[in-house]
């Protein structure tokens, strides 16, 4: 009755006020009066005899109690994330049959074509194959002729790895010439990008191999070597070695991997240290200085945190995602 009446008088009753005579009125004894009174002007005065001999003190609810009052839980921090990729094969999943696999690889084919256009690559002779997923001697190859951006899964070309590739038309005779060389010597890649890219192919001219100066070329710590323009396509595998890349000079980069995902991944971030070597040395010089290497023990700690194929793998997946929403599947066709 009292807020009403003040509600009707024109006085407005604080919001704590109200959650007071709410909790009074619930929990109210036969013969005592509420333990506040309302004075003219407004403010609630406290009856503080009553409160003291009332059994159950009136409290405001627990969403109304500070910040201070509350208990605070433990922060929990986030562990290392865990992939769950093979590093024997990094897009096969355990309830994927070997032909939905082989599909799946063609369709991230195609899709890692239209990656290479949406990074600007399209006119740098980029050249993308994988490995058949039943077939181990079959390779798939992107047909030559045909706009990047516009490559299908239905599009690549089944090439065996005993058969020449002059036979085959619509295939770049010397590119899969290098392929070839790539997969007859090593069984683990199963994807391989080359392209003369603007930066890796002015790079290329140093004949040196990328230096470790930020953290992202940890990835690459001791896994890029070089080589000399040579028409001997088996002059390619022996240079790669073990390796994940591959710089050609006066041309630009090759990449192998395990996975098409690794491979994209490898094959942009070589693109951005090759840019970012670049500027750094010419900044360098400019100031007579050498740019500050990364020591050796830094090097090998990070390439041993973020230097496996899951890690590459996962990097690449937002380039995917990203494709996969433009094209609406139109690569998949």
């Amino acid at each position: 009755m009292l807020a009403i009446e003040r509600r009707r008088s024109g006085i407005r009753t604080p919001r704590w006020s109200a959650l007071l005579i709410s909790e009074f009125r619930r929990r109210k004894a036969p013969g005592r009066g509420p333990p506040f009174k309302a004075s003219p002007s407004g403010n609630v005065k406290f009856n503080v005899d009553l409160v003291r001999k009332t059994e159950t003190p009136i409290t405001m609810s627990a969403a109304k109690t500070s910040q201070r009052e509350r208990v605070q839980k433990p922060i929990r921090y986030p562990s290392k994330p865990i992939f769950h990729v093979r590093d024997e094969d990094a897009i096969r999943t355990d309830d994927q049959s070997a032909d939905e696999e082989a599909a799946f690889r063609k369709g991230r084919a195609a899709a890692a074509c239209r990656v290479m256009v949406d990074e600007g690559f399209e006119h740098c002779s980029i050249v993308v194959s994988i490995r058949d997923a039943l077939d181990p001697t079959r390779i798939w190859i992107s047909p030559r002729h045909r706009a990047l951006g516009l490559v299908k899964q239905s599009e690549f070309l089944p090439v065996k790895l005993v058969e020449d590739a002059h036979e085959t038309e619509g295939i770049d005779p010397s590119a899969w010439a290098n392929h070839l060389s790539i997969y007859g010597a090593r069984p683990d890649v199963n994807a391989v990008i080359q392209g003369a890219t603007p930066f890796a192919r002015a790079f290329s001219t140093h004949g040196q191999p990328i230096g470790m100066f930020c953290q992202d070329a940890c990835i690459f710590y001791r896994q890029v070597s070089v080589m000399s323009s040579s028409t001997d396509s088996h002059s390619v595998s022996a240079a790669l070695g073990p390796g994940k890349a591959l710089l050609v000079t006066n041309w630009g980069q090759m990449v192998a991997s395990v996975s098409i995902e690794s491979a994209v991944s490898y094959f942009i971030r070589i693109e951005n240290l090759c840019k970012a070597q670049v500027y750094a040395e010419a900044a360098a010089r400019g100031r007579g200085e050498k740019p500050v290497a990364i020591g050796d023990e830094e090097c090998r700690f990070t390439w041993e945190k973020t230097g496996d194929e899951a890690h590459g793998s996962a990097l690449a997946l937002p380039y995917f995602a990203r494709v996969e929403r433009q094209s609406a599947g139109s690569h998949l066709q």
